[in-house]
């Protein structure tokens, strides 16, 4: 799995615990530069030889260049059959027990996975996101509402690394010297994109900014983001949050609408059981926790 992380301390450690959990066999993270506690919380991976850290100091949004230097070092230099490229908000989950004996037998080299956006609750601020984020958009509504931004499903590959050539902007597409044949694959991603105000206001403010630095990319790409950004500087990203994130009254009307639904499927899984592997990156945490 590949990882671009920046200031994700509130749920980098429940992403890797989960995925691998699921199946992953080893990590390529890039950290972009950040300032709070995320590259302290990889270090026990690190230490116990299942996660590869990278450095990226620029802070120009180049993420398809990044993502695809991972996915070449996974495919050439670790022998990586199945590469997924991922984010620290983004959660994979199928009803099988590991996503590697899924893909151990599938017919093509590329799927396109769906992605269901988690709804942030205004009643969380610290630890778990995951305990507090269970409800998702699963209907589009009018769009004098924000909560659309949180409809946009957009696919993820997940790809075989014989004959890769790059990763797309956004992980959306992939690119190979051999034919491209896609395939379903019964994998869905949780994304958990906006939780706490403080890490949307940082993510905004910092992102954003990186956007416009990036001259090379089109003004439509990361379209929502610029448009929180230019809130952001007229002081309006608060308002914006409220909307996003439903109060127990509102929540109980898009419910009733069928708007929002609850899905508990990867809360239930993070807290179920942990196998072996993740009771030994616990342990090693521990070891190592004053590093």
């Amino acid at each position: 799995m590949t990882l671009l992380v920046r200031n994700e301390a509130d749920i980098i450690k429940e992403n890797l615990d989960f995925h691998f959990r699921k199946g992953v066999d080893h990590v390529i993270a890039t950290d972009n530069g950040s300032t709070d506690e995320t590259v302290d919380l990889l270090l026990p991976y690190i230490h116990s030889g299942v996660l590869t850290l990278l450095h990226e100091p620029e802070d120009n949004y180049d993420q398809a260049k990044w993502v695809t230097r991972m996915a070449m070092i996974a495919a050439r230099d670790m022998g990586a059959d199945w590469i997924l490229n991922n984010d620290a908000d983004e959660f994979w989950w199928c009803a099988d027990d590991s996503l590697k004996d899924l893909l151990a037998n599938a017919p093509g080299n590329v799927s396109y996975l769906p992605r269901q956006n988690m709804l942030p609750s205004p009643r969380w601020a610290t630890g778990n996101p995951l305990v507090h984020m269970t409800y998702a958009v699963v209907k589009p509504i009018d769009t004098g509402s924000s909560l659309p931004t949180l409809n946009r499903i957009g696919r993820k590959a997940i790809v075989r690394s014989e004959g890769l050539l790059s990763i797309g902007m956004g992980n959306h597409d992939a690119s190979f010297s051999v034919e491209k044949v896609l395939f379903d694959a019964p994998i869905i991603g949780f994304h958990y994109p906006i939780r706490s105000f403080a890490q949307f206001e940082q993510k905004v403010r910092q992102g954003g900014a990186a956007l416009e630095r990036n001259t090379e990319l089109s003004p439509a790409m990361g379209a929502h983001w610029r448009r929180w950004f230019d809130m952001y500087k007229d002081g309006e990203l608060r308002r914006e949050y409220e909307q996003l994130a439903p109060t127990a009254q509102k929540l109980k009307s898009l419910r009733a609408g069928g708007i929002v639904g609850q899905d508990r499927r990867v809360l239930n899984e993070f807290l179920s059981t942990k196998g072996p592997a993740v009771r030994a990156l616990l342990k090693a945490k521990n070891r190592f926790q004053t590093f």
